[in-house]
């Protein structure tokens, strides 16, 4: 079912409307905003560490299907195992990498 020009105009008011409301919501808020922001600074350091042992969960999991795919291929006598197998390892030196990062943003 396809919209009609007029439901089209109708949703992108609508949109138009509620971003409108959205930022005069924001803007009626105290002055308060330093100490909000300290807060939401400190609520976000307290899940750091959780995700960086999910991160640390999803790169075990990443080596051990690379593993896997990579045994697969060189039993099977596939010429791209040392193809694959790299690519799987950068991967999870990528994932590594970006667990150092959130550490560094989070200052854990």
């Amino acid at each position: 079912m396809i919209m009609s020009d007029l439901q089209k105009l109708r949703h992108s008011l609508l949109l138009s409307l509620l971003a409108c409301a959205s930022v005069l919501t924001v803007s009626a808020q105290p002055a308060d905003i330093p100490a909000a922001m300290e807060q939401v600074s400190k609520d976000v350091q307290g899940l750091a560490p959780i995700v960086e042992n999910i991160a640390a969960v999803v790169m075990a999991i990443m080596g051990v299907i690379a593993g896997v795919n990579v045994f697969n291929k060189w039993s099977n006598g596939d010429q791209q195992a040392r193809q694959s197998a790299l690519a799987w390892f950068s991967a999870v030196i990528f994932a590594g990498f970006l667990m150092l990062f959130v550490r560094a943003i989070f200052n854990v």
